[in-house]
């Protein structure tokens, strides 16, 4: 499962290229502003007929990042709040490179794309092709100056042997050794503060340690970790036939489905998927999807 956040306003309609690559799991947040303009109707028939769930956000100003900065927020907040660790930006805007750095390094899968089916770019890429654009610029320049050279004209020439025969010699100097001096005894302090081994392993603990400690006081205040039960990789359509059979009044489109499925693979117990539902909707929809199907979800996650 993975999460795209479209930069709309950089890319256009050209960053929504590959879109039925993508899978039923996946989900795509599109940020757009006043100045944004229409989406083509091909392009919105793609977006609603897509395996994968849309949801738009729209700015209401026109500042200059100020869109950046609500999709750089809200990437954290999907980063704290969901048990998703694959996200693509979709932009050309090399700022985000700042955040994709940070996350990474935290061992999250995040990268920056042109489109959704695009080529990575990054900060570094884009600093080798000026480069290599500045050497090919230099090359011509001088290539163009040596053609347009005239016949007869001066070209600097060589120093001679006599000319450097002449040249004064540079006489190297015997490098001077400085002993190091004795330290005075005044400059010994009189006393030196010993600190005691315990202390000193303490300071030197380290950030795994202190997760580990973290984990431990997490496992022993719920369920054990290696008490949860194992979540299927997947939601059989047997399953969902029932999920569709109980909320068939509730005259919902595909998408909707689409999020409780991807709730559910997320979840280990009822009070994960509890949480995971009013994540995904607001608290009263999630609560209530919840009531209806938490039966039929225990039965599936006991058969694994």
């Amino acid at each position: 499962m993975a999460i795209y956040l479209i930069d709309y306003e950089n890319t256009g309609v050209k960053g929504l290229a590959g879109i039925e690559r993508l899978k039923e799991e996946d989900q795509i947040i599109l940020f757009y502003g006043p100045k944004t303009g229409a989406i083509p109707f091909d392009e919105h028939v793609k977006l609603s007929q897509s395996a994968s769930h849309v949801e738009y956000i729209k700015t209401t100003k026109t500042a200059k990042n100020y869109l950046d900065f609500q999709l750089t927020t809200y990437l954290g907040y999907l980063i704290a709040s969901t048990p998703v660790r694959e996200y693509h930006v979709i932009s050309k805007d090399s700022g985000y490179d700042s955040v994709i750095d940070f996350w990474s390094k935290k061992g999250l899968v995040i990268k920056r794309q042109d489109t959704l089916a695009g080529k990575q770019q990054s900060a570094g890429q884009e600093k080798n092709a000026s480069v290599t654009a500045q050497k090919r610029k230099k090359e011509k320049t001088h290539n163009r100056n040596t053609e347009n050279q005239k016949p007869g004209q001066l070209q600097p020439q060589p120093a001679s042997q006599q000319q450097l025969q002449q040249q004064p010699e540079v006489q190297i100097l015997p490098a001077v050794q400085i002993q190091p001096q004795p330290a005075a005894e005044s400059d010994i302090p009189a006393k030196r503060k010993s600190v005691p081994v315990s202390d000193a392993r303490a300071s030197m603990q380290t950030d795994a340690d202190v997760l580990s400690a973290e984990k431990d006081k997490s496992t022993q205040a719920g369920q054990p970790e290696s008490a949860q039960p194992a979540v299927p990789k997947s939601v059989p359509e047997s399953v969902r036939k029932k999920i569709r059979a109980v909320l068939k009044t509730e005259n919902l489109q595909g998408g909707v489905y689409k999020q409780i499925y991807a709730c559910m693979l997320a979840s280990y117990d009822k009070q994960s998927f509890n949480t995971a539902l009013v994540r995904a909707f607001t608290q009263e929809k999630g609560n209530h999807y919840y009531k209806s199907i938490l039966q039929i979800f225990q039965e599936w996650i006991q058969k694994g």
